[in-house]
Parts: C-alpha cells; sequence; structure tokens
C-alpha cells in the first residue's frame, strides 16, 4: 500500500455511466465521453457502490475511487469530512432529452431511520438549456397533504408544481422535501449527497426497457414532502447567470457542501487548505492543472473532473475555463 503523503495530490476520474429512458448523445458530442450505449448519467466523482468512478491516469490508473480512498485514508480527505461514515458527495452530469419523473427526495433522519441510507440534498448548475426548457421546482401554492394526495392520484400535480425557465449558468439548490423534476433539453451538472434514494411521483406511464412500469413511491413521497419548503423555494427561484460579475461566485453554501463557480481567462490559483478536499468540475475550456507541492501538471478539457486531496497547498489552473468548486 502506498504512503498517502506520497501520493500524487491531484487525480482525473473516469465517470460510471448510465443508461436510462431519457438519455442521449448529448455528453458524446459535447464533452467527448466514450459509451456504447446512450448517456442519461454521467457520475463523475462517485464512491457509490452503484456506480463507482476510476482513476483515469497516473499511478492509480485504473483503480476504483473507493479504493484510491481507502489508500490516502480519512485525513486526506480534510477535517470536515471526518463526521461522515462515508465519502459524502457525488457529482454528475445528466442529459435530459426527455422530462424525468417528477419526484422528491428524503432528509438524512427519515432516510437513516427508514431506508438505512442518507438522505438527499442536491443543486443544479445549467450547463446547456434549449429554448424553452424548464425546471419544475417546488409548488406555485401551499397545498394541504390530503391536496397534494388528491392532485397525484387524478394525474394532475404539474398544475401545481412551479416551472421556472432556465438558460446555461443557472443554479438551483433542491433541498431534500422538495418536489422537483428535470425538463426536456437540459444538461445539468448536479452536485449531491452520496444517497441514490429517490422517491417518483409520477413517471408519466412510461416502461423502462424490458417493458415494465417503473415503481412509484407515492406514500413515502407524501410523508418526506415538505408543503413549506416547496412554496419557500419555490418564490426564491434559481440564482441567474446574469448576476455573475467576478471570477468566483458562491453558488450554494450549505452543511453538506459548497460551490464556487469560476470563470477565468488566464489563470487562478485554488487554495485547498485542511478543512476540506476539492472536486474541481470543467464545464468549459481547456488548459492545465499544477499542485505547488509537486510541480506536476494535468492537463483538462471540458467535461473534465479532478480530486485533489486535502493539505497545506495550491492548485493553479491555467487556460480559459468555467469550471465548478466543489468543498465540504
Amino acid at each position: 500500500m502506498s504512503d498517502s503523503k506520497n501520493v500524487e495530490p491531484i487525480v482525473k476520474l473516469v465517470p460510471s455511466y448510465k443508461e436510462f429512458l431519457w438519455g442521449g448523445n448529448n455528453l458524446k458530442e459535447r464533452y467527448g465521453k466514450e459509451s456504447d450505449s446512450d448517456i442519461a448519467e454521467s457520475w463523475e466523482l462517485s464512491a457509490h457502490e452503484e456506480g463507482v468512478s476510476t482513476i483515469a491516469d497516473g499511478e492509480f490508473a485504473g483503480m476504483e475511487f473507493t479504493k484510491y480512498l481507502e489508500i490516502i485514508g480519512k485525513e486526506a480527505l480534510g477535517r470536515d469530512v471526518a463526521r461522515y461514515d462515508k465519502f459524502p458527495i457525488l457529482i454528475k452530469f445528466i442529459d435530459a432529452t426527455r422530462l424525468l419523473s417528477i419526484q422528491v427526495h428524503p432528509d438524512n433522519l427519515y432516510a437513516l431511520q427508514v431506508e438505512g441510507e442518507y438522505g438527499k440534498n442536491e443543486m443544479w448548475y445549467v450547463v446547456d438549456a434549449e429554448p424553452g426548457a424548464y425546471l419544475y421546482y417546488g409548488l406555485s401554492k401551499t397545498l394541504t397533504k390530503d391536496e397534494l394526495e388528491e392532485l397525484i392520484k387524478e394525474k394532475r400535480l404539474e398544475e401545481v408544481l412551479n416551472k421556472v425557465p432556465v438558460q446555461a449558468g443557472d443554479a438551483l439548490f433542491v433541498k431534500a422535501g422538495v418536489i422537483h423534476a428535470i425538463g426536456k433539453g437540459v444538461i445539468i451538472c448536479e452536485i449531491q449527497q452520496n444517497s441514490n434514494l429517490t422517491y417518483r411521483i409520477d413517471d408519466f406511464g412510461r416502461k423502462d426497457k424490458n417493458g415494465n412500469l417503473r415503481e412509484l413511491h407515492i406514500e413515502k413521497a407524501l410523508e418526506v414532502t415538505d408543503i413549506d419548503l416547496n412554496v419557500a423555494l419555490a418564490k426564491s427561484g434559481p440564482i441567474k447567470s446574469a448576476d455573475f460579475n467576478k471570477s468566483k461566485t458562491r453558488l450554494v453554501e450549505s452543511i453538506y457542501f459548497t460551490v464556487d463557480l469560476n470563470k477565468i481567462e488566464k489563470e487562478t490559483d485554488i487554495k485547498v487548505g485542511m478543512k476540506s478536499f476539492v472536486a474541481l468540475v470543467f464545464i468549459k475550456g481547456e488548459g492545465t492543472l499544477k499542485s505547488s507541492d509537486t510541480g506536476k501538471e494535468h492537463a483538462f478539457k471540458a467535461g473534465d473532473t479532478f480530486f485533489v486531496n486535502a493539505g497545506d497547498r495550491t492548485v493553479t489552473v491555467s487556460g480559459e475555463a468555467e469550471f465548478l468548486e466543489v468543498r465540504i
């Protein structure tokens, strides 16, 4: 086993691909993702057992990310990760060529009690959107749980969903308990808790590749839906790209993760520190990464994701690029 102090602190990741009925070829065409089938989701940075990413190159090329995390040890994840018994986040690209199911995620308390797994808070960064594209985000008015249940049974839930028109550069924080859906013609970068718990409310009668209706979870969805939170967040709306007037913008700050959007024309320094690892997800551009403690350069292009160990180091990003910087 390697000494974690001598491990190259920056690794590029190869995603785990998911083929769902609403996937397409956009991630292949835009980012050069490689798969023999349509790609619905590209799990870029994942230690989840349902889709583990791997190391792209270097000493650990081909190694599963979970094994790499064992080798570097908890100290290399940072002090703020010590409270978790498993790796805390999952980062993915989503290509929605069709409307996704209407769904809701449980919070930690409910999920741990009922499912034995962490809940799911997540954020969406809109990478691209066709004209007229939208997201469903919360409820447009206050309802009782009985009224909500009746609308679900009558297949009329869309009447009370908050429909948010979106364009590239918009961002939304989707808290557990908020009903939501990704609309057709949207490419999303999603940062979320390391959980795959989703309660489907309506899947529009669609069938999987085996001809079976996908399971719905209406009873559990009603239990975890927070009506007041749905209405409050719907009123707040997305963070709009037109508001971004500096090189770094804080998109989300939560107890689960923080996400900054960086836009550079030449070069910027990312100070890492001992509190948390850093994940870098490149949305646009190309260039290089270099860590202050090794001097080794790593080339990047749009669509690449890198994991940086916690530590007293600075990562210099050179090039013209737009990227998300994720920490705990």
